[in-house]
């Protein structure tokens, strides 16, 4: 039996702020360091980390009581 080709769909459009977002707590070790860095709220970047997550369908850091790994 041959199979059907999977319909070609875009992914949506990554937005690069996330990116930024990711790059600045791996850099600065913290969320609550990333955001002084980016002049935000912790659960602001908090909630961007997981919405890049989301987007890419992977967990990009170990959560723990005392914060990211």
């Amino acid at each position: 039996m041959q199979k059907k080709p999977l319909p070609l769909t875009a992914p949506p459009e990554l937005d690069w702020h996330l990116i930024r977002v990711f790059l600045a707590v791996v850099d600065s070790g913290s969320l609550t360091a990333a955001a002084t860095l980016l002049s935000a709220s912790q659960p602001t970047l908090s909630r961007k980390i997981e919405e890049l997550e989301l987007h890419i369908g992977l967990s990009l850091f170990e959560r723990a009581a005392r914060g990211l790994r």
